[in-house]
């Protein structure tokens, strides 16, 4: 029985492959993040102005929301983090691993787990996928499935216009909303650099 409800989530029309079949021609892409993450009694509002360069060159800069003008850059031929603190303070540039705490979010999210390609590693490795089926999100045509992993209920919802997620949502075990993702204003294959990575 359970094969059977895998082969009818999993079919061509299945919002996970097609997101696969568009992703697999991404060099790099731009978009903008807004990011809400609850922990425990404390709560984080951000909005980062997000770039993803294949093999993971990744970089954030918070745009508006708490720690406005921090910015972090992922190298992945040293593995480093580069970052910069709001304000004066960012005229110093530190360098640290992704696992550092000052260069996590919230909830403990590194800068590695930011990018489109982790989410495809969290469905793959989630498990009781399910298609929701057609919605409307912020005025996009959507359908949504939901997937169980590290210990969260998730809810994504794909465009049915480009196949690329536009809205990330994350319970806990209590049913709580714990972390919520809107991705606006994609942009692939734009031709970023190296150098455009840089902070």
């Amino acid at each position: 029985m359970l094969a059977t409800l895998m082969f009818i989530s999993l079919t061509a029309a299945n919002p996970v492959e097609e997101f696969k079949a568009v992703w697999h021609n991404v060099k790099d892409y731009t978009c903008t993040m807004e990011v809400y993450e609850k922990k425990g009694k404390k709560e984080r509002y951000r909005v980062y102005d997000f770039a993803f360069m294949r093999p993971k060159w990744i970089k954030m800069i918070i745009i508006d929301g708490a720690d406005k003008g921090g910015k972090a850059a992922y190298n992945p031929l040293n593995g480093k983090v580069y970052a910069r603190k709001p304000g004066l303070a960012g005229k110093i540039r530190i360098k640290l691993s992704p696992d550092n705490p000052l260069v996590k979010s919230l909830r403990g999210i590194k800068i590695t787990e930011s990018d489109f390609g982790h989410m495809l590693v969290q469905i793959k490795n989630g498990k009781d996928l399910e298609v929701l089926g057609d919605t409307t999100i912020d005025g996009q045509a959507a359908v949504g499935i939901s997937v169980k992993y590290d210990g969260l209920d998730a809810r994504i919802y794909f465009s049915k216009e480009t196949h690329f997620p536009i809205y990330l949502e994350e319970r806990d075990a209590s049913g709580q909303v714990v972390h919520w993702v809107k991705y606006k204003d994609i942009k692939t294959n734009i031709g970023l650099k190296e150098k455009d990575f840089e902070i």
